[in-house]
């Protein structure tokens, strides 16, 4: 069982042994700009009301919260004070397995206590809720989804899924075209799953 408070982006003990580096010695504790605008939203909100930063110690987590709904930017680098400040800013909550980043008591960061993908979204669902309607985002580039008509899409996607897929969609950003199928039907209620079971613990 995660902790509930260190878990969900609480406090966190800058001293825990075993943390990583990568914090300057001073002024690390401090929000660079002096200033609360932008404080991400606690645990426990709205699933309309959350949005994630995903640094590159946790990759293969963006794409899965996305197309649960969540609202989820990627960044390259691991978190570091730069990118914890980067994140308040947008009001954005960063997922990240370093600790020193987490333990930035200005902002407000999840430490994903495992490197497993199940056991990390596990953990975000004992702390935020999952958004009403998943397959909304794309999992390429985080905008949103349009449905459209089979028609507007039958030169883009093999013939086979155009004669058989129930609905389609397509990316408003980078144009992507998703449909809808037994595939991500089975995608969809596995992680549909997954968080109800870890909201009843």
């Amino acid at each position: 069982m995660y902790d509930s408070t260190d878990s969900c982006g609480g406090d966190q003990d800058p001293g825990t042994p075993g943390a990583d580096q990568g914090l300057p010695e001073s002024g690390a504790d401090q929000d660079p700009s002096g200033s609360t605008a932008g404080q991400a939203p606690q645990p426990n909100q709205g699933p309309e009301e959350v949005r994630f930063l995903v640094d590159s110690t946790a990759g293969k987590l963006v794409r899965w919260l996305r197309l649960l709904g969540f609202d989820s930017t990627y960044s390259e680098q691991a978190a570091d004070y730069r990118l914890v400040h980067r994140a308040r800013t947008e009001g954005r909550i960063v997922l990240t397995r370093r600790r020193s980043a987490a333990a930035l008591p200005w902002g407000n960061a999840v430490l994903l206590e495992s490197d497993r993908l199940d056991d990390q979204l596990t953990q975000i669902a004992r702390c935020y809720a999952m958004p009403g309607r998943p397959m909304t985002r794309c999992s390429l580039c985080n905008a949103l989804l349009e449905d459209v008509s089979g028609e507007s899409v039958r030169d883009i996607v093999p013939p086979f899924v155009y004669k058989t897929a129930s609905g389609f969609s397509k990316c408003l950003g980078c144009g992507h075209v998703y449909w809808q199928g037994t595939h991500s039907s089975r995608i969809t209620e596995r992680w549909k799953t997954l968080w109800e079971l870890a909201g009843s613990e």
